[in-house]
């Protein structure tokens, strides 16, 4: 009967053990964060920040609904993601840049006409300690993107 109760003891122990080395792992699951570098129009970066969720789709913009092309102001953007695995995150990215420019009638000087252009990305998940959030795009307007695990974080 001791051995029994031992056991029982034993296997009710593992399984709390299980169970509480679980949620800090799906707590650190949950916690990244989407680092973006965008080109803006005028040939400038902004950097911008945003909380993803495995398995959650993502979509962040600063257009207002109803805007159209050559309304668009010049640190226009809209961000969609899906997860299309369990490590990768497809990002379509549509910044504002500068196309033409247009001759005001009656007026010497040239107005710039903005409009969307779209980008796809992929990241993976990586460790804070490992990788540096993007400060500037790249080269060619080409947004950078990285999605960093902070394994220190925990659930609030």
């Amino acid at each position: 009967m001791t051995k029994l109760i031992t056991v029982i003891v034993l296997l009710a122990g593992t399984a709390l053990m299980v169970l509480s080395d679980s949620k800090p792992a799906d707590a650190q699951r949950d916690e990244l964060e989407l680092h973006v570098a965008l080109p803006v129009a005028d040939g400038s970066t902004q950097a911008l920040q945003f909380n993803v969720r495995p398995g959650q789709a993502l979509t962040e913009t600063n257009v207002e609904a109803g805007s159209v092309d050559g309304q668009l102001h010049n640190k226009a953007y809209r961000i969609e993601g899906r997860w299309v695995s369990e490590r990768e995150l497809m990002l379509e990215i549509h910044v504002a840049t500068t196309t033409t420019y247009e001759d005001n009638p009656g007026t010497v000087k040239w107005s710039p006409e903005v409009e969307f252009v779209r980008h796809d990305l992929s990241v993976a998940p990586v460790r804070a300690n490992v990788v540096e959030s993007p400060r500037h795009h790249a080269p060619g307007g080409i947004p950078k993107a990285v999605l960093i695990r902070y394994p220190n974080k925990t659930r609030t």
